[in-house]
């Protein structure tokens, strides 16, 4: 009996470890990896503008529509030098990597 309650803990022990480890993997993808690898993405696609000089993204994805079909999208924003000024850009990136919204906020 001893070792089958043994055997039992063990299991339950590394199901848990199993779990949480997969949790923490899962989130830390959702909201560090992912939004800095589409913040580049969208680097790379306003940097025929000019040169960039500053942005942010959210960590935190919310529900965005890429042809009708509900993925994660993450809001940001860029700045970047035109003419001498710098010019604002606030943006929606899909988790697939397609810009669904682009704005200029500064004239």
């Amino acid at each position: 009996m001893k070792s089958t309650t043994r055997l039992f803990t063990l299991a339950t022990g590394l199901a848990a470890a199993t779990t949480a480890a997969a949790a923490y993997l899962t989130t830390r993808y959702w909201h560090q990896v992912l939004p800095n690898r589409l913040y580049r993405k969208a680097q790379l696609a306003l940097a025929a503008k000019g040169p960039i000089t500053g942005g942010w993204i959210d960590q935190t994805p919310r529900a965005g529509y890429v042809a009708n079909h509900l993925v994660a999208s993450y809001h940001g924003g860029l700045t970047v030098m035109q003419a001498g000024q710098p010019v604002t850009y606030e943006f929606d990136i899909a988790e697939t990597g397609a810009i669904t919204y682009l704005a200029r906020l500064t004239a």
